[in-house]
This record gives structure tokens, C-alpha cells and sequence, in this order.
């Protein structure tokens, strides 16, 4: 096993998730303003740098020899036991790697709770519309008034 190589998986891992939770920020702002169309672009960037931190973790456990369900302090106790005098060094990039990668986890939840948030708020809209326009038909399709004429509403104001 090459801790140069270990070395180098886990700082493109670090740096993936950065990317990934740059990525996330802007999905973020998007939401936040109603912005739905720079979206779609924005997801297939997500997919895609998902799909390369899969792949990098894959490599990291194929080289150390750890199964996908491994847990941080799995991969701080091989790195004690199986990289000697680089040891203090990959622990450096390790928790960097952990620490991002919690700070995509607290966003996507973030954004996840958003999103739900959104779709309740839109669904509650639509219903109080759909309510309203059974209950009260108070504009006729023109826009205006039903029932009364310009001079009584101008009379009662």
C-alpha cells in the first residue's frame, strides 16, 4: 500500500467535497430566490460530482482494503496501524476529508428540509386557490367584479 497514493485519493476526496458543497450552496441560493430554472443544470453538476466521490471512495477502500460500510474511526485506525511515520500526515487529510464532507451533510439535510418546506407552501397555495375559486366566484373571467357595477363600488368607498 502507497500512503503517497492514499495521501493523494483523500485530498481529492477533500477537494471533491468541496466542490460538491460549493455546489450545494448554490442549490441553496437557488431555492431561496425561486429560482427553478438554473436548476436543472445545477443537478446534472451534482450527479456528476457524486458520482466522482463515489468513485474516490471506492479507489480509498480498495487500497486500504475497507468495505463501503467502514466508518471514519475504522479509517483512522487502519491508517495507525498500516502507514507508520505518515501516519500524523494522513490523519491531517482524513479529518479535513471528514469535515467537509459533514458540512455537505448538514447543507443537503438543510436543503432537504427547504425543499419540503416549498413543496408544503406550494401545495397549501394551490389548495386555498382551488378552495377559494369553488367557494367565491367574486371575479367573473374578465377580471372583473360579478354583481356589482363600477358606480356602486365607487358609492361605497
Amino acid at each position: 500500500m502507497s500512503s503517497a497514493l492514499l495521501a493523494q485519493i483523500i485530498a481529492q476526496e477533500q477537494a471533491g467535497f468541496s466542490a460538491f458543497l460549493t455546489l450545494l450552496n448554490e442549490e441553496h441560493t437557488f431555492l431561496v430566490h425561486r429560482q427553478i430554472e438554473p436548476l436543472t443544470v445545477l443537478f446534472s453538476k451534482l450527479e456528476a460530482s457524486a458520482s466522482e466521490l463515489a468513485e474516490l471512495a471506492r479507489q480509498r477502500e480498495a487500497l486500504t482494503g475497507q468495505e463501503s460500510n467502514a466508518g471514519q474511526f475504522d479509517m483512522v485506525a487502519w491508517i495507525n496501524s498500516n502507514t507508520g511515520s505518515e501516519a500524523p500526515h494522513l490523519l491531517g487529510l482524513w479529518t479535513t476529508l471528514i469535515e467537509t464532507a459533514e458540512k455537505a451533510r448538514v447543507k443537503h439535510i438543510a436543503i432537504g428540509t427547504l425543499i419540503e418546506t416549498l413543496a408544503k407552501n406550494n401545495t397549501n397555495a394551490i389548495q386555498i386557490l382551488i378552495t377559494a375559486s369553488k367557494i367565491n366566484n367574486l371575479y367573473g373571467p374578465d377580471g372583473k367584479l360579478q354583481g356589482f357595477s363600477s358606480t356602486q363600488l365607487h358609492g361605497q368607498a
